[in-house]
């Protein structure tokens, strides 16, 4: 887990303790590539273990999640699964043909939405792509989100088919999303 703001957390946790309510805390923990060590340490740090077992519940997105942290000292009883958040009866009904006509998409698409780098599997989205493209499957790709360094030095050396099946947004709508 990488807290970028380790300086809020602190006196939050401290406020709750002496105003005497729960704390919770939804880290969406990065635990780097799957089976790789390397990036680990970056993503879950001393202090964020720290301010985990300070918690009076985490609140994770999946079970791998909290097996992950329960894996690494803390608590389970105080670990919940929410999941993304979306009930499927509060969906809203989708507009799709909209978002096809406004970007000109005739085809299956693939729809990424986060932040465009590596961490998040930009790189290996397009390169699964890559595979399906040219073994002549029409299909989109898009991509929304901001683009990193990393993911653009990456761009840059790609080949124009990549751009002509590619849609990349810096940003949607609501509406779009």
């Amino acid at each position: 887990m990488l807290f970028p703001h380790y300086y809020l957390i602190y006196p939050a946790i401290f406020y709750s303790k002496v105003k005497k309510i729960p704390f919770i805390l939804v880290p969406l923990v990065h635990f780097g590539e799957p089976n790789s060590e390397e990036n680990f340490n970056l993503f879950f740090n001393e202090k964020g273990k720290f301010l985990l077992k300070k918690c009076d519940y985490i609140l994770t997105i999946t079970d791998d999640e909290k097996a992950k942290l329960a894996a690494n000292g803390i608590n389970p009883a105080k670990i919940k699964v929410s999941g993304i958040g979306i009930e499927a009866k509060q969906e809203k009904p989708s507009n799709a043909d909209n978002f096809r006509k406004k970007y000109n998409i005739n085809s299956t698409y693939v729809l990424q939405i986060s932040t465009q780098t590596h961490d998040k599997g930009s790189h290996h989205t397009v390169e699964a792509m890559k595979v399906l493209w040219q073994k002549g499957i029409d299909i989109k790709l898009v991509l929304i989100g901001q683009i990193l360094s990393d993911f653009e030095a990456y761009l840059l050396f790609q080949e124009s088919y990549v751009f002509e099946n590619t849609i990349i947004l810096n940003y949607a709508s609501e509406e779009d999303k």
